[in-house]
């Protein structure tokens, strides 16, 4: 079972090498999929989520507009997830499920919005 904890109205814009970053609160040993969809193509936006000491956790720098990152936190606690473009300018949607069992799926996310 899939539950959607957090979904953004339009955030952004970003341009090429622009950056945000967001704070969440994350269960220890829940699955999170953390999603971000671009709303303009030709846009390659990369997703980076770190935990409360900067270590990063899971990485999407794959050239595509929309960025995907699943993750098993070990501890309850702050991570943060940044959202980067490295190429073109566009908003975006970022969301955040949180699965009921502990086991990652890593899939690329096509026409996931």
């Amino acid at each position: 079972m899939t539950s959607t904890i957090a979904t953004s109205s339009v955030l952004g814009p970003l341009g090429p090498g622009e950056s945000e970053s967001w704070e969440v609160i994350l269960t220890g040993q829940r699955i999170y999929n953390i999603f971000v969809h671009a709303h303009e193509p030709g846009v390659d936006f990369d997703l980076y989520v770190y935990d409360e000491s900067g270590n990063l956790i899971d990485i999407d720098d794959e050239i595509d507009s929309n960025a995907y990152c699943s993750i098993v936190p070990n501890w309850t606690g702050p991570f943060q997830i940044v959202i980067e473009s490295a190429r073109g300018f566009s908003t975006y949607q970022l969301a955040i499920e949180e699965e009921s069992t502990a086991q990652p799926k890593r899939k690329r996310i096509l026409g996931l919005f």
